[in-house]
């Protein structure tokens, strides 16, 4: 990737301050963590139902029917979301 392009998507990656992360639970202290989505904006009811729909539906993601029965949504913290944009950016 060029300097450019690395730039580039580094400044459209700093647009996204929220997230909403798929998850499934193992035990009571932890999950595991099966998708991130960054937002720009805190993410509204809607988008959490947007996102259940995508998950659940959309073959690409490994997740079809599991949305709502093993794997849920929740708000990352900013922490999880300062991780994920990071990891992006490398």
């Amino acid at each position: 990737m060029s300097a450019s392009a690395r730039q580039s998507t580094n400044d459209d990656l700093a647009q996204f301050k929220y997230g909403l992360i798929g998850c499934a639970k193992l035990d009571d202290d932890h999950i595991s963590i099966l998708h991130f989505c960054g937002y720009p904006s805190p993410p509204t009811d809607e988008d959490i139902k947007a996102l259940e729909l995508e998950l659940n539906s959309d073959p690409r993601f490994g997740l079809v029917g599991r949305v709502g029965r093993d794997v849920f949504i929740i708000r990352a913290t900013q922490e999880m979301c300062d991780y994920y944009l990071s990891a992006v950016k490398e």
